[in-house]
């Protein structure tokens, strides 16, 4: 059966928004005292390409769903 594209594509842009809320919710649970908005010279540079690279996987995950 061949899904209309508006489904798919609403499918994957709920996907992406969950995952990113989930994202942001677990980072805010993990490292509470950790502040997204400090300046980036204060930061760990490796805490940043982390994020960085976790945000790049939802995308992927959400481009793999469709």
């Amino acid at each position: 059966m061949e899904l209309p594209p508006r489904y798919a594509f609403g499918f994957a842009i709920g996907t992406t928004l969950v995952l990113l809320a989930l994202f942001r919710a677990g980072r805010k649970i993990a490292s509470p005292d950790e502040a997204v908005d400090k300046d980036f010279a204060e930061a760990n540079a490796a805490r940043h390409l982390l994020d960085v690279g976790q945000v790049l996987g939802v995308f992927m995950v959400a481009a793999a769903v469709l």
